[in-house]
């Protein structure tokens, strides 16, 4: 393995090296909400203390 992690990304499945691809692209277009707020929705929608 070398120091850029290529080898565990070759040993992922396609679908999910495309998903995280997704993710990746997402997130540099500033397409992400923050931790706090997803969990705040999440406790709302079914009902978490």
């Amino acid at each position: 393995m070398d120091s850029n992690g290529t080898k565990e990304w070759d040993e992922l499945s396609p679908e999910l090296r495309a998903a995280l691809e997704i993710s990746i692209e997402q997130s540099l277009r500033g397409k992400v909400r923050p931790h706090e707020e997803v969990m705040a929705e999440i406790r709302r929608k079914y009902n978490i203390a």
